[in-house]
């Protein structure tokens, strides 16, 4: 008898629980609707591992918003596959929005698909371009070891 209580007390709670998630689902897809670009990030992250829906969350915060953190997202949902389209373009066109809104790691990504021709035509000179702007700023540790490989790939620079 006492086992049966605890299964009922379980469902409830799992109901509304649930139920609560609804609701809170609700009023952040009306806040995304209504122009908070903070409610379509977090609805992108609530949805997981929906991608297709996050990633419809995370292109109204970078596409409508200009935010760059949802082209990020968006841009990560296609580098990791999570999509399962392996969409190298759709990869290069949201590193590209990314670094426009100064997102130095996108434009390093940028500099590393133009070098090895992924989502776009290859192009070391845009590569190099890229790279530049991702790491002149110096606060990307990465950009060492980018150093390190666009020299021992003939393409000069240094920090």
């Amino acid at each position: 008898m006492k086992n049966i209580f605890i299964i009922i007390a379980v469902i409830v709670t799992l109901l509304y629980i649930n139920k609560g998630k609804e609701n809170s689902i609700e009023k952040l897809e009306e806040g995304c609707n209504s122009g908070n670009v903070i409610n379509c990030m977090q609805l992108a992250e609530t949805v997981k591992p929906d991608y297709i829906t996050s990633e419809k969350f995370y292109k109204i915060a970078c596409n409508t918003h200009k935010y760059a953190a949802g082209c990020l997202g968006v841009q990560e949902l296609y580098e990791t596959n999570l999509l399962k389209d392996n969409n190298y373009m759709k990869t290069f066109e949201y590193s590209h929005k990314a670094c426009d809104l100064n997102i130095s790691m996108a434009c390093v990504n940028l500099s590393m698909m133009y070098l090895g021709g992924q989502g776009t035509k290859e192009n070391p000179i845009k590569a190099k371009e890229y790279y530049h702007k991702g790491c002149d700023n110096k606060t990307n540790k990465i950009c060492k070891e980018y150093t390190d490989l666009y020299n021992e790939m003939g393409i000069e620079y240094s920090e």
